[in-house]
């Protein structure tokens, strides 16, 4: 109907996780009610929503790390959103037509409640403070991961490797995400935090390779921790 009456939002297109995560952006994104009332879902969704809700749910035959490779518009943020509305709050949005099909296709009854935590490269700064948190200072992914996870208690046992921009460990990171599962990360728009990252030095490197670091790390550390992806 708004494409029929000329009132359609192109903009509407361009899905923002980081402004999601940080209560920002239109509503049809912003509210998990009417993201999934509007969302059709794909066999791909349907796929990628399952197995990570089986994860979750404990079984460790289903994939601890998802890549997902898609056309710029293919729907990649969409599905990370799919996600994080779905596994944040399952009974807010457990009416939706979204939910409804998904739990009659894979036979569910229900869907775990996980802690969610949103790492988008737009959204973040790099080897700075994040202003949008107040009681942490906050300067890298580990960082951020351990604040998202568990708040000040989870960041301060981290914050000695964050503030001087160290790297982390898969076995430090397997037990963090131990401690707070189930626990889904999502991440988004890596090549645009890296590239912020590149001119900052970390060491006798910089904090884009120390990142990308990070990051295999944390799939090989989600891939062994249960209720973890």
């Amino acid at each position: 109907r708004d494409i029929a009456d000329g009132s359609f939002d192109e903009s509407l297109f361009a899905a923002d996780l980081g402004l999601v995560d940080r209560g920002r952006g239109p509503a049809d994104y912003l509210d998990p009610v009417t993201f999934c009332e509007k969302t059709y879902l794909t066999e791909a969704l349907r796929s990628f929503l399952g197995d990570l809700a089986a994860r979750l749910s404990g079984d460790m035959s289903a994939p601890g790390v998802y890549r997902l490779q898609t056309e710029f518009g293919g729907g990649k943020t969409h599905t990370l959103l799919a996600a994080y509305h779905l596994f944040r709050d399952p009974s807010r949005v457990a009416g939706t037509a979204l939910v409804t099909d998904l739990s009659t296709a894979l036979g569910r009854s229900g869907f775990p409640e996980a802690k969610v935590v949103v790492l988008e490269g737009g959204a973040l700064s790099a080897g700075e403070p994040d202003p949008d948190i107040a009681d942490a200072k906050v300067y890298t992914l580990l960082g951020h991961l351990a604040y998202r996870l568990g708040g000040p208690a989870a960041f301060a046992k981290v914050a000695d490797r964050d503030h001087n921009l160290w790297g982390s460990s898969t076995t430090q990171l397997a037990q963090l995400l131990e401690a707070h599962a189930p626990c889904v990360v999502l991440l988004d728009e890596v090549l645009q935090y890296l590239t912020k990252a590149l001119p900052v030095g970390s060491g006798e490197g910089n904090l884009a390779a120390l990142t990308l670091t990070f990051i295999k790390e944390l799939c090989t550390a989600a891939a062994s921790v249960p209720g973890a992806a």
